[in-house]
């Protein structure tokens, strides 16, 4: 499409056929008087000038000016015609039907008479219903006031619409010039024009001061004009773009977590794609603290988030929001309720989506790590020079000691729960005395098979043990959360067919802690369980 030539109704259906931008301007005038010196047609031709101006800005289609619109208050002048509210109303309602049955989804209304007031509620009740359509309406009257007239009341007919007639169409402007204004004495304002005609208030048909119109102000005048319609209407749309629900986010409310929302948890995470099981839920949902809520909204759970004590700090995660209700703060809304109830600390795995997020709520970064994914788990050897055995629970006292002071909290709760549900996964490597010196745990998912929490010290016990855990699900697909500086079990991963999934950032938050030692670490629980 031309800047300076929208698309229109001079050109073809083929034409509009293979227009994409989704955007119509529909001008709307008026059929009545303007005093001595101004023709009925007025509003139309204003409507139709910047009309055609904002389609181009707008990369718009342009449809053809309505001619007729509601005058109410030009009763008395021969000339003016008007249609009633609820006609023009009905008009309205009939353009958004055909528009959006051609997947047009904005409807710009560009109204060249002040008198339309209708089309605001009828665009204001299709918007309200959230149809796919969106309608905004701009009155020439409502950008109008950027222009300035030299003093008294300008309403119609006057020096601004005057001057800009002697700039749009000059031929039409009549020399019988003179200042018309209503009687003032008797206190009239626009608002009266609720009560009387404007033939009651302004006999000649105008009210403001034409006589003082010229070319000169009325070139300004369309140009302030146009700009500010264009400023205004690709403001709106960008905002209808962000969200174009009418009622806004609406209030979230926060309300605990309860056993019984395990129902909920499993809806929202395969909505979201994610990997847990009902033991995993049910283990989250048992433990979960006082920072552990379900966001509401319209008496309808639309989100969870869950905390996880550990002692001297809480893990956060599980922060899951409905498709339907996203956009509207309920992911906000469930962090800022499971920070004000966890301890000083609270630490979480971020995407580098919720990073942004969690900046701006005090988290700062710890390390880096990475889902690494396989869609088919390949035979694998287990490495010589490490003796690994199954784990059993007389081995859950000496794998927690070993986790502690790698995780920098007690969560033997948790490594009971993934040793007593998932015994395949469970490994432990020794030293020729039988002391152990490394752990591996997992657990089945929907999606994948999870190996982790992996603490080991070094590189090839960390080796044997994921061996060992990837045996049970060989040939099928599996995932483990593995940090960054561990480099050389990335390079094995690498070599046995794993890829990287998505990238997180542990993050903490309040007052500093012993973090562990991220150098023993070389998987994670989960990015819900740290």
């Amino acid at each position: 499409m031309s800047e300076s030539k929208p698309l229109d109704g001079f050109a073809t259906s083929p034409e509009w056929n293979v227009y994409e931008g989704g955007i119509a301007v529909w001008p709307v005038g008026a059929f009545e008087q303007h005093g001595r010196h101004l023709p009925l047609m007025t509003d139309n031709l204003l409507a139709t000038y910047f009309g055609r101006r904002l389609a181009a800005d707008l990369d718009a289609v342009l449809l053809p000016t309505l001619p007729f619109g509601t005058s109410l208050e030009q009763a008395g002048f021969r000339g003016s015609i008007t249609l009633t509210p609820e006609l023009l109303m009905a008009m309205v309602r009939q353009m958004a039907d055909e528009l959006e049955a051609q997947n047009f989804t904005r409807l710009v209304i560009l109204s060249g008479h002040g008198g339309n007031f209708s089309l605001y509620p009828a665009a204001r009740a299709i918007n309200r219903a959230d149809r796919t359509i969106k309608i905004l309406v701009v009155g020439v009257g409502d950008v109008l006031g950027r222009g300035t007239a030299e003093g008294g009341v300008d309403l119609h007919a006057g020096q601004r619409e005057t001057s800009i007639m002697l700039a749009v169409h000059p031929e039409l402007v009549g020399d019988d010039r003179v200042p018309a204004e209503p009687d003032l004495s008797h206190g009239f304002k626009q608002s009266d024009l609720n009560t009387h005609g404007f033939g009651y208030m302004a006999p000649e048909g105008a009210w403001g001061h034409p006589e003082r119109a010229t070319v000169e102000q009325g070139q300004e005048f369309v140009e302030n004009l146009a700009a500010a319609l264009r400023e205004f209407a690709q403001a709106s749309l960008a905002r209808l773009a962000e969200d174009p629900r009418y009622a806004g986010p609406g209030r979230v409310s926060l309300r605990p977590m309860r056993p019984d929302d395990l129902e909920l948890g499993m809806r929202l995470k395969a909505t979201a794609g994610w990997n847990q099981l009902a033991a995993d839920w049910r283990l989250l949902l048992s433990r979960g603290g006082s920072g552990s809520f379900v966001a509401m909204h319209n008496g309808v759970a639309v989100g969870t988030v869950t905390t996880v004590d550990y002692g001297p700090f809480c893990w956060i995660g599980m922060v899951l929001v409905d498709p339907a209700a996203r956009r509207r703060g309920v992911g906000t809304a469930l962090l800022h309720g499971a920070l004000d109830a966890a301890p000083s600390l609270a630490r979480l795995d971020a995407t580098p989506a919720g990073k942004e997020l969690y900046d701006t709520l005090g988290f700062r970064d710890e390390y880096r790590l990475a889902r690494w994914e396989c869609a088919a788990v390949p035979p694998l050897d287990a490495p010589s020079g490490t003796t690994v055995r199954q784990a059993t629970t007389i081995d859950l006292e000496a794998i927690t000691a070993l986790d502690e002071p790698a995780f920098g909290a007690d969560r033997g709760f948790l490594l009971a729960h993934l040793l007593h549900e998932s015994p395949q996964f469970a490994w432990i490597a020794v030293d020729a005395t039988d002391a152990i010196t490394g752990y591996c745990l997992g657990r089945p998912g929907s999606n994948f098979a999870q190996v982790g929490p992996v603490v080991a010290a070094s590189t090839d016990d960390a080796i044997a043990l994921i061996t060992s855990a990837l045996a049970c699900v060989e040939g099928q697909p599996a995932i483990i959360d593995v940090p960054d500086s561990q480099s050389d079990l990335r390079d094995w991963l690498t070599d046995c067919t794993f890829r990287v999934q998505r990238p997180f950032i542990r993050m903490v938050r309040g007052e500093p802690h012993d973090s562990g030692d991220p150098s023993l670490v070389y998987a994670i629980a989960g990015p819900e369980l740290g």
